[in-house]
Order: C-alpha cells, then structure tokens, then sequence
C-alpha cells in the first residue's frame, strides 16, 4: 500500500466490533490487491459503512529508552515540562487558526488534546517513569501514552441512535 506514513486513499468496506475495526478493499482493486486489512483502534459504532477512508499514519515512531543518572534528573524534569509548554503553544496556535478558518466548533477538537497536557495523573506518571526508573523523558511519556492508549483499545461503545445514515447498525 506504499511507504510508512503515506497517505492512501481508497474505497472500503468498514467493519467494527469491541476489539477494532477492519477494512475490506473494494471489488474495483484487481484480484491480485484484493484482502483485509485491519487497523487496530477503538470502536466509536458497531456496524457495516461504505466510503472512503484516508491512512494518514500506518507505522509507529521509535522512540528510544535512554538510562539517566541522578544528576540528570531535575534536567530532564524540566525538559519535559518546557516540551509540555512548547506542545501547549503549538496546539492553541494550531486551533487559532482552525477557529479563524473554520469555526469555533471545528476548533473544540483541540480543547481535548490542550486537556490532556494539564493531566496531573499523565504528567506525574511521566516524572514518577524519570525519577524512579531513570528513564529520558520522551521514553517515559511514550511509555505512560501507551499503557493509556492499550486501556482505551479494550473500552468497547455503545451503539449510537444517531450513527451516520451510511452505517448499517
């Protein structure tokens, strides 16, 4: 389907349950391209859709573990938490200019993400990961995100009375 992070674009056919969500590749690709692919993610409604769908990230970043020593600590305490600033600016710049461009509601997405940096529980996991396992920042934060991220994939939802007229539920 091409390079890692390549956007594609193609007809599917859009099948969930509680553990993802898959993609059957549409009867206009030649036998030979014909297949499943899935995509691990959460679920927002049960149900069969018909559309196109746009794979805008299909690999994952490396992010490496580096050990530190004690005297680094309070270094690297304050690195993450200039990444926190510097993230927050990025982010209300960002929806600025969706809010200008687009709309307020259009710009309410980036509340979420603007929220999740003022997480105290995530924010000290990640220094808790810094202080006690000696591990660089964007290790720690990587690996609090993940344990996040596999918490969310086992939530299943409730089907929605309002789904998209497209889905079948």
């Amino acid at each position: 389907m091409g390079e890692a992070g390549a956007q594609v674009s193609f007809s599917a056919e859009f099948l969930s349950n509680s553990k993802g969500f898959g993609y059957l590749l549409s009867d206009t690709m030649s036998a030979q391209s014909k297949g499943e692919k899935v995509y691990r993610g959460i679920a927002v409604s049960a149900g069969v859709c018909r559309g196109k769908i746009l794979v805008m990230h299909r690999a994952r970043h490396f992010i490496s573990r580096r050990e530190i020593v004690d005297a680094e600590i309070p270094a690297e305490i304050k690195r993450f938490e200039q990444s926190l600033n510097q993230t927050r600016k990025q982010i209300s710049e960002v929806q600025r200019k969706v809010v200008q461009n687009m709309g307020v509601k259009e710009g309410d997405i980036f509340d979420a993400h603007l929220l999740m940096l003022e997480d105290r529980v995530l924010v000290d996991e990640v220094m808790k990961l810094i202080r006690d396992q000696k591990m660089n920042a964007d290790y720690a934060f990587h690996a609090v995100s993940e344990r996040y991220i596999d918490a969310l994939a086992g939530w299943t939802t409730n089907t929605s009375a309002n789904a998209p007229p497209t889905c079948m539920t």
